[in-house]
């Protein structure tokens, strides 16, 4: 070797190699070396990069005195051993290897920067295959794994709790896929730059870019259209923003029905539980509601069917009420009653998601007895709109068991905002009525008065008019319909 210094270099992840000083200036000039390859030679404390070592890439600093210059040209020879001089594992050269084994000048690269893991893997310092499985692959599984746990929570028992989770849980999600997909980016573009510096290529590096360049378009157009709009409904119901009409619980008929009218909202189901227990002889629940949350009017339909009570609807049961009504045994229909279904919806739900829930409504209906055609036609129906089938077709596919009148059941809550005007202009029409209001107006106003107070009372329409018409002759016994 002579009296030449020589260079210990160390490139990828290769061994430590034995350049002389003009071969390696040489390989500067021609590009070849690249700054981040670790060097060392005699009189050096340890190794550097070789961007940082004075008079390689960059100038060497001015001389400071003539004895000190000369000092530093002397070999550290506590740094040697029989094999050669040790080669630290880190930067620091607190924990020195034999250079006969193999070290990452990548990884002495990312430690002379710092930064923690999370800091490396964002500009791009980790291999990339840690950052594509570990970081991409592995944390994507995880985060299924938890929005799966999570949907499989019950949303009915703490519905501000799971809904503000989902949110939370939503927003990470996306935070992590950018720290993800900005992570592998850098990582793929270093190894890529590094591979061409030595001539090679880079066929899975460019791969992995591309793979993340899909997924930015995907992460995208995932957040727009389904993370966004979910993680905004569900913070909605967590702030008690949620728009679903409250709901209205009354008991009918001297304590034999239970009508629910109103929305179905979050509670429902626990007061309708709570209700029951204290109720011991109702025998029908009336659903007269627009519908709301399916979680909770599946709470309902089962609550109906753990105490094989009758559901009954004599006006409007429309969307989620359906669920319920589908727990009696039988089912009624009042003369005026009307069933309208159509498919669950919820903002976010992806496609799979959509498809899958409304399947489970389907076969939900086919396990209470109804026809294939009919669910099927039901669970077609879009969110936006609804479907009434008329009375024949309830009954041909079982999911109406019986059309009655109405009488013997208690007087709905649409009929709780009839006024005593209402009741007045109601009777007149009847000409024994109209009659008897000419004759004997007292007589009349009492057998008002009973029919109003039975209305607000949710009496049967039978007990209210078996207590008004005894006080007027000749007077018709059907001439009222709730």
């Amino acid at each position: 070797m002579g009296e030449e210094r020589m260079w210990q270099v160390i490139e990828d992840d290769q061994g430590a190699t034995e350049v002389s000083d003009e071969n390696l200036r040489r390989r500067i000039v021609e590009g070849t070396l690249r700054k981040d390859a670790m060097v060392w030679r005699a009189g050096m404390d340890e190794w550097l990069p070789a961007g940082d070592v004075p008079g390689l890439f960059i100038p060497p600093p001015p001389p400071a005195r003539a004895e000190k210059a000369s000092t530093a040209a002397l070999p550290r020879l506590e740094t040697f051993t029989e094999q050669g001089p040790m080669i630290p594992l880190q930067m620091s050269g607190r924990r020195p290897i034999e250079p006969s084994q193999s070290i990452s000048s990548k990884s002495m690269t990312v430690a002379n920067k710092g930064g923690g893991y999370i800091g490396r893997h964002w500009r791009g310092e980790l291999p990339l295959g840690v950052s594509y499985w570990v970081n991409g692959v592995l944390l994507t599984f995880v985060a299924t794994v938890a929005e799966a746990s999570l949907g499989a929570a019950d949303i009915v028992q703490a519905p501000r709790l799971i809904t503000s989770s989902y949110a939370i849980l939503s927003t990470l999600i996306v935070a992590a896929s950018v720290w993800q997909l900005v992570g592998i980016w850098r990582s793929a573009r270093r190894t890529i730059e590094e591979r061409r510096s030595q001539g090679k290529t880079a066929i899975w590096a460019g791969l992995a870019q591309l793979g993340t360049a899909l997924g930015f378009l995907s992460l995208f157009g995932n957040t727009l259209v389904y993370r966004l709009p979910n993680a905004w409904a569900n913070l909605q119901i967590a702030f008690g923003a949620d728009d679903t009409p409250r709901h209205v619980l009354r008991l009918l008929n001297n304590g034999t029905e239970i009508e629910l009218s109103g929305g179905i909202d979050f509670g429902t189901g626990a007061d309708m539980q709570t209700l029951l227990a204290a109720s011991p002889n109702v025998r029908t629940i009336d659903l007269n509601s627009l519908g709301g949350r399916v979680a909770e009017a599946q709470r309902i339909r089962d609550l109906i069917q753990e105490r094989h009570l009758a559901t009954y609807t004599a006006a409007r049961c429309a969307s989620a009420c359906t669920v319920a009504y589908m727990g009696g045994s039988p089912r009624y229909l009042g003369p005026s009653g009307t069933l309208a279904f159509h498919r669950y919806s919820f903002p976010g739900l992806t496609i799979e998601q959509d498809n899958a829930t409304n399947k489970l409504g389907e076969q939900a209906l086919i396990s209470a007895g109804v026809s294939q055609e009919f669910a099927a036609k039901a669970f077609s129906t879009p969110s936006s709109g609804s479907w009434s089938p008329d009375t024949a077709t309830l009954l041909s596919a079982h999911v109406v068991t019986q059309v009655v009148d109405g009488m013997a059941f208690g007087i709905a809550a649409t009929a709780q905002k009839t006024t005593y005007q209402d009741v007045d202009r109601m009777l007149t029409a009847v000409a024994s009525f109209a009659a008897l209001k000419r004759v004997d107006a007292d007589t009349y106003s009492q057998a008002a008065q009973s029919i109003f107070a039975g209305i607000q009372q949710g009496k049967s329409l039978q007990d209210v008019m078996g207590v008004a018409y005894p006080a007027v002759p000749g007077a018709p016994r059907c001439g009222m319909r709730a």
